[in-house]
């Protein structure tokens, strides 16, 4: 019998802030119909949750050492072209 690739619902999350999973799973227990309600955006930008458009977890303005956030690591989120635009 060989081995079976499977991922796992920790390899999934294993790049994702510590507190991103309940982040995740509070929204939809209180009936939100997306993600992006629990993220925190300051003058047009995701502050403190996830970028869309980079694919990149944002923690008090900085981009987090996570996933493909990786090249774009420490940098201000103000700072990177292409970085998501929204309003409050």
């Amino acid at each position: 019998m060989g081995h079976q690739n499977r991922t796992t619902t920790d390899d999934r999350e294993a790049d994702e802030p510590a507190n991103a999973g309940a982040e995740r799973t509070r929204g939809r227990a209180e009936g939100a119909m997306s993600r992006m309600s629990d993220d925190e955006i300051r003058d047009g930008r995701v502050y403190n949750g996830f970028d869309y458009e980079l694919q990149v977890w944002v923690v008090n303005g900085v981009i987090q050492p996570v996933g493909l956030g990786k090249a774009l690591a420490g940098q201000s989120i103000y700072a990177v072209d292409g970085a998501e635009e929204r309003s409050t």
